[in-house]
């Protein structure tokens, strides 16, 4: 954003502003996403470690069906927004990456 606004020093501080907290929605929404496959594919998993095995999904107090639920409308909330607030070109970009995030949870096996 630093450079964004280096290069175009027209810019509104309140522009700048702006597209920081939408960028920032978006990071954070893919962290979320990322966290809950993480936590669906690793369910098994942290069901038999002490320090995990008292996460929601392990424990049951949240079911598989509903964590695919939730993970489906990160997804497609995700997509509206970026689809919304980025360039065509830069969501082509940044779905090159997507399928990393979904890759790295199995990784730590």
């Amino acid at each position: 954003m630093a450079m964004a606004y280096h290069a175009n020093a027209e810019l509104s501080i309140a522009r700048v502003a702006m597209r920081l907290a939408v960028f920032w929605a978006l990071c954070s929404g893919v962290k979320a996403f990322v966290m809950t496959a993480d936590d669906i594919l690793d369910a098994d998993i942290d069901a038999k470690v002490t320090r995990t095995k008292n996460r929601a999904i392990p424990r049951g107090d949240i079911a598989l069906s509903r964590a695919w639920l939730f993970l489906a409308l990160q997804g497609a909330l995700g997509l509206c927004l970026a689809y919304t607030v980025l360039d065509p070109y830069t969501v082509r970009i940044a779905a090159t990456t997507w399928p990393l995030f979904l890759v790295y949870p199995t990784c730590k096996r």
